[in-house]
């Protein structure tokens, strides 16, 4: 995500939630809180899953050798990776690696 996007993308939220508070004039601080939230986990989920993959999407393994059994990793392609944070719930495209002979698999970092 490019800043121009992200600022863009900034100014909408900005925009929505302001439309939102002058609809809901009685609104307590609480739904007011929870509309904010709403709008910003989406936002920053998007931001944190650009900033992840910045650094690549750990499609190669310096080390192909499996943590459990020490049988040889294998590259199966890109698979979705859903991360659940309280700042956000990016949906990461990392590199997948399975193990043939015990079945471990994983996603590697960077």
């Amino acid at each position: 995500m490019s800043k121009e996007t992200f600022m863009a993308e900034a100014g909408m939220m900005y925009e929505e939630l302001s439309v939102w508070r002058a609809t809901h004039g009685s609104a307590s601080f609480d739904e007011i809180a929870s509309q904010v939230t709403q709008k910003r986990q989406k936002l920053m989920g998007e931001l944190l899953g650009r900033l992840v993959e910045q650094e690549g999407k750990g499609e190669f393994l310096t080390n192909r050798i499996c943590p459990k059994c020490e049988g040889v990793m294998h590259y199966k392609g890109e698979k979705p990776r859903e991360v659940e944070h309280p700042e956000g719930q990016p949906v990461l495209w990392r590199g997948y690696h399975h193990c043939d002979q015990c079945g471990h698999g994983f996603f590697p970092s960077g």
